[in-house]
This record gives C-alpha cells, structure tokens and sequence, in this order.
C-alpha cells in the first residue's frame, strides 16, 4: 500500500462534486487522524465506505437515463451518458464520476496491502 497514492486520492475525492456529504467527513476524518492513535479505526471506516459507495457502470448508465440523472447533467447527458457506454465497452466497471474514480483507484491501493 503506497500511503502517499492513498492521501492523494482521498483528497481527489473530498473534491469531487458528486462525494456524498458523509464520506467526505469520513475521508476527513482519515486525513486528520494520520499519525495518531486512531488512524487505523479511521482507515477501516474510510475502506468501508469507500466499497459501499462506489457505484458500477452498469448504476451509472441506468441514473444518467433516468430523470434525476437528465435533471442534474442537464444538456451534457448525453454526452456523459456516451462516455460512460464507450468506457463500459472497454472494459470499464465502475461508475465514470469523479468520485467513483478515486475510490476505485483507493481501494486498488487499499488490496496492495492484503
């Protein structure tokens, strides 16, 4: 596990508009018990989360299809919507946002550890 890959990409993910309010303060959380006796506690909370909110490709494409997804991309669905198809024709299995992003490249760093 490369400690250094993993703060860079929590921080990615705090910034990211589409991190749930929640796992943002999780991931927080994480930053500022590093070093400290709750860093563990901590790290396992953050992994926790991280596998429960990342979405599939297969979630993605179904949201930007629907109206909530139409309603909040507006003009630039289709376009999303698109970009998602292609990546999940190349193989692509998570959700193509910003934040599904960091934490799949999290818990890849994350299972370098085990």
């Amino acid at each position: 596990m490369d400690r250094k890959v993993i703060i860079e990409k929590v921080k990615e993910l705090m910034e990211a508009p589409s991190c749930y309010p929640e796992l943002k303060e999780i991931a927080g959380e994480w930053l500022d018990s590093l070093g400290g006796p709750r860093e563990k506690e901590s790290y396992n909370a953050l992994i926790g989360n991280v596998e429960a909110c990342k979405s599939s490709i297969d979630d993605c494409i179904k949201f930007l299809k629907s109206d909530m997804g139409k309603q909040i991309y507006g003009s630039n669905v289709d376009a999303v919507l698109k970009d998602a198809e292609e990546r999940k024709a190349k193989g692509e299995d998570t959700c193509t946002c910003q934040a599904c992003q960091a934490c799949k490249a999290i818990l890849k760093e994350a299972k370098k550890a085990f």
